[in-house]
């Protein structure tokens, strides 16, 4: 099935012959939801010129309305004795997309689509409409804090490591996880809908781990190293964010952070109880309206080259957790360092928690 990922356009052109309108229909729904008997949307236009027939239409804006990451799922780990569990509906969407043509006696139709769409998006140098197809997490090696708490618990996500968005697509495929302390193996099948495959089995939690997704030939597609770190001279600091795929990806910072308040307010001059005979304890200023807020800066510690890849998705993300908690990203420019430049990598980043540290809501 081909993936959408809404956050850049996804073009249907429709270019029939002798066509003087076309039309598309959306039907959106996310899992658990019935699928529409009639269009989410439809779009309709005429062709621009007798000479120019073709018609396009970006269809990522009506996704966009169906796909929230207001609920995070890190690592998805379900009740016993699974580890792998349903991607958060709420976090894709499934679409089918009609198109119609019309000659001149009615609309006919072009094409019946089925899609997976998700809240990611590809760069200008993909080209349109690309598919990162079915594995939603680059391959690679991944620090995690080992807090020391044993193995993780079912549904334990504050503690749970990242995770890999896996579509099974018809290809039968299998998450193999190796302990590379204890050579020890599990194996788990993955299932029809979009799953979160958390990248160490549950029961290895605090031991290096390899994760290796495999079809039914057993061919390798990705993999996985998982590796704790244990003995942190400071305070990790847990990051969150959505990545390119439009899944949630977890990373530690292990360096120094140092945590600010800061505050703003605005100011007016006050009338005196008497001009007389004031009271020099009520003053001639008063604040008003003073707000505060919370900011963090973190270090990651001593990371490899290829981290920069991860810290150009975080800065491209629109949502992001510190510890648990919205933030926004206030380092606007970070140099991707390479270590022919520089021997030893750390990152420095700033963030502003996305929230009044007094209770506005209403």
């Amino acid at each position: 099935m081909i993936n959408i990922f809404a956050k850049s356009p996804f073009i249907i052109e429709i270019d029939e012959s002798s066509q003087i309108q076309t039309k598309v229909e959306l039907y959106i729904w996310n899992n658990g939801a019935s699928t529409p008997t009639s269009p989410t949307y439809t779009l309709s236009k005429l062709i621009p010129s007798s000479n120019v027939t073709a018609t396009q239409y970006n269809v990522s804006p009506y996704i966009l309305e169906f796909i929230t990451f207001d609920s995070y799922n890190s690592g998805a780990y379900a009740s016993t004795p699974t580890n792998i569990a349903n991607s958060p509906r709420d976090q894709h969407a499934n679409v089918t997309i009609k198109t119609y043509a019309d000659t001149g006696s009615g609309y006919t139709l072009v094409s019946d689509t089925d899609y997976f769409a998700f809240g990611g998006y590809t760069f200008y140098e993909n080209g349109s409409n690309y598919d990162y197809g079915d594995i939603h997490l680059d391959s690679g090696s991944y620090y995690y804090y080992n807090d020391g708490q044993g193995a993780l618990g079912n549904l334990d996500y504050t503690r749970a490591v990242s995770s890999v968005r896996v579509i099974e697509d018809a290809l039968s495929l299998t998450a193999y996880y190796t302990n590379l302390d204890t050579a020890a193996t599990y194996s788990e099948a993955i299932v029809t809908e979009p799953m979160q495959v958390p990248l160490i089995y549950k029961s290895y939690y605090g031991d290096s781990v390899k994760l290796e997704i495999k079809d039914a030939s057993l061919n390798v597609l990705a993999t996985y190293i998982s590796i704790p770190v244990t003995s942190c001279k400071y305070t990790p600091v847990k990051i969150d964010f959505v990545n390119k795929f439009g899944n949630f990806q977890r990373f530690w910072c292990f360096g120094a952070s140092y945590e600010y308040t800061d505050v703003e307010s605005k100011e007016h001059k006050i009338l005196q109880s008497s001009i007389t005979d004031y009271n020099t304890a009520q003053g001639q200023m008063k604040e008003y309206n003073i707000k505060g807020k919370s900011r963090i800066k973190v270090n990651t510690d001593w990371v490899d080259e290829s981290f920069s890849s991860t810290i150009k998705e975080l800065m491209l993300s629109e949502k992001i957790l510190v510890n648990g908690y919205p933030a926004k990203l206030n380092t606007k420019s970070i140099e991707m360092y390479k270590h022919i430049n520089k021997k030893m990598i750390n990152y420095e980043m700033d963030f502003t928690y996305n929230y009044n540290l007094i209770n506005s809501v209403i």
